[in-house]
């Protein structure tokens, strides 16, 4: 398992296993999609987010995004 870290907190990880990747990011929202696999809040302005990623198609534009967010949730961003 790969921990990323941002300037403040831990924004997300990523494991590779048999079926793809386990990928978790903490957003600072609710994420409806059909990639996630659990979702809970984590602190009063963070949620936990779980991703199940099989296909290299599924690192699309929407995810990148979401990975921008958490970067910046765990800097102290907005």
């Amino acid at each position: 398992m790969v921990v990323f870290h941002g300037a403040r907190r831990i924004l997300g990880s990523i494991r590779p296993t048999r079926h793809g990747l386990n990928v978790h990011l903490n957003l600072a929202h609710q994420v409806q999609d059909r990639r996630v696999t659990r979702s809970e809040p984590l602190t009063k302005k963070l949620t936990f987010h779980r991703f199940i990623l099989t296909s290299p198609d599924e690192l699309d534009e929407q995810f990148t995004t979401w990975i921008k967010e958490a970067h910046d949730a765990a800097s102290g961003g907005p």
